[in-house]
């Protein structure tokens, strides 16, 4: 009995509101940000306010949640493991909010779904504009963002599905459906490479190639099998930040590039070739974990991934659908 009388006395003597939702937004800012002065401007309160809450939430709790760091405060250990549960919290109380509104007889149907800013143009814009046709009634907001505020606005509840390069891992997301994209080489249509089937490597040597910023997935993919822009026949670098502005340079006889087919559109006035050797990206379908059981959003999920499978052999659902 003696455990059990212990941990009565522990839980009367703590405050039982000390874990509000308003102090778990709070860890959560924190974690997000990396640092307490980055969560004040995210919460939009001044950095002397949080950091008093956090050292009365700390002192409440018992634990060290942060790590003193000159005039700043990092999160400790102990606050990244609170934060990963209290996401979970958070997340579940979003899905309450908005089934409730879904529930509402005088509203309808709504999905919402995230793309990385690079695949705005593309068979995600299209096979949406498919599926909005054959369900009229339902209202679709298709929005683009960086990966990161894709997953945070999952999170938030803002969106049901996304799509993005990478894998993704986060309390609440799931993912639906992984598909390995091979990468493809375009150049303009009158362009002695259009001639051929298939554009090797070693062809690509004699041409200006236009690349991405240094970081970018595609760049690190190629990078990693030892792909790279040719920086011989006394060729200068030319890169960009977004494929769809290599595309553009591409349309514009700038030079060769290669890129996920995922940002091309019917509209291009380009040629696209296989490249080999073959390179693959993969790209993630993730959503809130309840979308399975919301039947538009299952829907859209669905045609999703039909829409895209096609672009890659290499493809998985991780979801059963019958």
């Amino acid at each position: 009995m003696l455990p059990l009388l212990g941990s009565v006395k522990l839980a009367s003597a703590m405050n039982k509101d000390v874990i509000t939702l308003e102090k778990l937004r709070l860890l959560a800012a924190l974690v997000s940000a990396g640092s307490s002065g980055e969560a004040a401007l995210q919460l939009d309160v001044s950095p002397t306010a949080l950091a008093q809450s956090l050292r009365s939430l700390e002192k409440s709790l018992g634990l060290k949640l942060f790590e003193q760091s000159g005039d700043d405060l990092l999160p400790s250990s102990e606050c990244l493991r609170l934060a990963e549960e209290g996401k979970r919290v958070l997340v579940a109380l979003n899905r309450v909010t908005t089934l409730a509104q879904e529930m509402q007889s005088d509203s309808l149907p709504e999905v919402s779904v995230g793309v990385m800013t690079a695949f705005i143009h593309g068979e995600l814009a299209r096979c949406i504009a498919r599926y909005s046709a054959e369900y009229s009634k339902l209202s679709i907001r298709l929005e683009s963002h960086t990966k990161q505020q894709l997953i945070q606005k999952l999170v938030d509840g803002e969106l049901d599905i996304a799509a993005a390069i990478g894998s993704v891992n986060e309390p609440g997301i799931s993912t639906f459906a992984t598909i390995a994209m091979r990468i493809v080489c375009v150049m303009a249509p009158d362009c002695p490479l259009a001639k051929q089937k298939v554009i090797h490597e070693n062809d690509l040597q004699t041409y200006r190639q236009i690349q991405l910023t240094e970081g970018s997935a595609l760049r690190i993919a190629l990078e990693a099998s030892g792909i790279a822009a040719s920086k011989g026949h006394g060729w200068g670098a030319i890169e960009a930040s977004t494929q769809r502005t290599m595309v553009i340079m591409v349309e514009a006889g700038a030079g060769v590039a290669l890129v996920d087919p995922l940002v091309l559109s019917p509209d291009d006035k380009i040629a696209v070739r296989e490249f080999s050797p073959p390179v693959y990206v993969n790209l993630s379908l993730f959503a809130r974990d309840d979308w399975a059981r919301r039947p538009y959003v299952k829907g859209m999920a669905l045609a999703l991934y039909d829409a895209l499978a096609p672009l890659s052999s290499l493809r998985t659902l991780h979801h059963k659908t019958d």
